[in-house]
């Protein structure tokens, strides 16, 4: 009986004797959580500085850029969208253009002497590339036939 009675003497102060190291480990984390909280604070005071000046900079200088924006900024989107807008109409029109050349090149070929005048125009063709050679007109034309 004794000796079950040692033991869970034994058994009580082990479980205490834990209890207590988590205790100390407890108190030591809570003396260490002050010193960990100024350095946050001195850290957010830092980057609530940096951030102060930063909004400063942008205070003063919003009054001077809101204006320009406007004057000079929102006229050169505007002029885009316009710009867009005459690109189309004049793509439209040029295709309307490519095809009526399409339907006139098709008549011309039917026309007697055709095939000459598209021999004549390869020439002259050929002329415009080699424009730094002295070229006779005359001779492109005999080369032509």
């Amino acid at each position: 009986m004794l000796t079950g009675a040692l033991a869970a003497v034994r058994g009580t102060l082990t479980g205490a004797a834990g209890t207590a190291a988590a205790a100390a480990a407890a108190v030591t984390l809570t003396v260490q959580l002050p010193a960990r909280c100024h350095r946050l604070l001195d850290e957010a005071e830092d980057v609530l500085a940096t951030s102060r000046r930063v909004l400063a900079q942008v205070d003063a200088t919003l009054p001077e850029v809101l204006p320009r924006l406007s004057d000079d900024v929102l006229p050169v989107l505007a002029g885009l969208a316009q710009t867009q807008h005459d690109v189309t109409v004049v793509r439209a029109g040029l295709e309307s253009l490519l095809s009526r050349v399409d339907l006139v090149a098709q008549e011309l070929v039917a026309l007697p002497g055709a095939a000459r005048l598209a021999r004549v125009r390869g020439a002259l063709a050929r002329r415009a590339q080699a424009a730094d050679h002295e070229v006779d007109d005359d001779a492109l034309v005999r080369d032509a036939e």
